[in-house]
């Protein structure tokens, strides 16, 4: 992991506090190879960590309260009393610190008072998962303080439940999990109703790419939520418990039984299952042409199942898609802006990005932002003083 953060986390620390952390921490952010709204369905999901992280640097101190401060905003601070009711902030960085705290609390670990410094390299508003990212460094941070001896998996679920019910999020385990358990080098086949996973490895001669548009992007909020408010109607019609159970057959014959919204978003989901567990053979097989079948559908999907892509993605995925090379791309995040990722033969980077970035510039007068992504660890302790 980089190695900015985490200084930058002490720096700050030792600036805001006068004195020195005794423990810094790093959790990285993710990109989403292919699974889209799957994780909340109980469905199938291939992410991988990236060496984008959030780091922080902490010390306990002798209050009941927690006390910190963000290098991202303008060195912000914010204290809140862990022996009094938690409530939301207006600042909104730090209600994700809130809620990891009270879900500590509500589920009786014994915790105390914290000091924190908390400095980040995830382009916020990317849907590369900061926002988790900040979850699973801070719950790794007082699991690791306070000797709670909880596992990876169970700090990505309490970090879950922290985005679900404190800050107002309904999203999946997805982030939190691969942020807390990411291997190196491997993206995860993750089952998300079992939290089992498989290490995968993706073909050599593809380079994995994360391609920002700059659209800003605002996931919190209703149209989100309104779209696992739909899986969810969909799986009570079909009476499964979720839509991980239902068959592309199973769905069309219940078809007249859904309004036309909820059954195309339940066919997103059942097709994008599918192709997230041929996505896992195709990688096995080194079948390229697969690969990028996969991604172009997946897109597709969500441009025309699911509904969360934007012009700018849409723009990105077809340039990318009808080039006669094995190159793919697809939208990742949870949409209404973010990124795409792509993989691209490594032979065809330099063509590709410089055709993508004069076409997409000229039509949207916005620069293009291209990552060059490296697939790194889960959430890990730096330093102990």
């Amino acid at each position: 992991m980089p190695a900015t953060t985490a200084q930058t986390a002490k720096s700050t620390f030792e600036k805001t506090f006068s004195t020195h952390a005794s423990h810094v921490f790093a959790a990285p952010g993710r990109v989403n190879i292919i699974g889209e709204h799957t994780d909340y369905n109980d469905g199938f999901v291939l992410p991988c960590a990236i060496s984008f992280n959030t780091a922080i640097a902490c010390r306990k101190n002798d209050r009941q309260t927690i006390r910190a401060v963000a290098f991202n905003y303008d060195n912000e601070q914010d204290e809140f009393a862990i022996n009094e009711t938690i409530d939301t902030s207006d600042k909104h960085w730090t209600n994700y610190l809130r809620g990891v705290v009270a879900q500590f609390i509500a589920n009786n670990h014994a915790i105390g008072g914290l000091d924190i410094a908390i400095c980040g390299n995830i382009p916020q508003g990317t849907g590369l998962s900061s926002s988790a990212s900040l979850e699973v460094c801070l719950a790794m941070a007082i699991n690791e303080v306070f000797a709670l001896g909880l596992t990876p998996k169970e700090l990505a679920r309490l970090c879950q439940r922290a985005e679900n019910e404190f800050v107002g999020c309904h999203c999946g385990i997805m982030d939190q999990l691969i942020s807390a358990c990411g291997e190196e080098n491997s993206a995860l086949l993750i089952d998300c109703r079992d939290l089992s996973s498989t290490a995968i490895t993706i073909p050599e001669s593809l380079q994995l790419l994360i391609i920002n548009p700059n659209v800003e992007r605002k996931l919190v909020g209703s149209e989100y939520n309104a779209r696992r408010q739909s899986c969810e109607a969909a799986a009570r019609t079909l009476g499964i418990n979720a839509l991980r159970d239902a068959t592309l057959a199973s769905l069309e014959a219940h078809q007249e039984s859904l309004d036309i919204s909820t059954f195309k978003r339940a066919r997103h989901v059942v097709t994008e299952n599918a192709r997230v567990l041929q996505m896992q053979t195709a990688c096995d097989n080194n079948d390229l042409a697969t690969i990028k079948s996969l991604l172009a559908s997946s897109h597709a999907s969500m441009k025309e199942d699911f509904e969360i892509t934007t012009q700018q993605l849409d723009f990105i995925a077809d340039l990318i898609n009808s080039d006669d090379s094995h190159a793919c791309a697809r939208m990742t995040g949870g949409g209404f802006g973010g990124c795409a990722v792509a993989l691209i033969p490594h032979q065809e980077v330099t063509r590709i990005c410089q055709r993508l970035k004069n076409t997409y510039e000229s039509t949207f007068k916005t620069p293009l932002t291209i990552y060059f992504a490296e697939i790194s660890q889960g959430a890990q302790t730096l330093e102990i003083a």
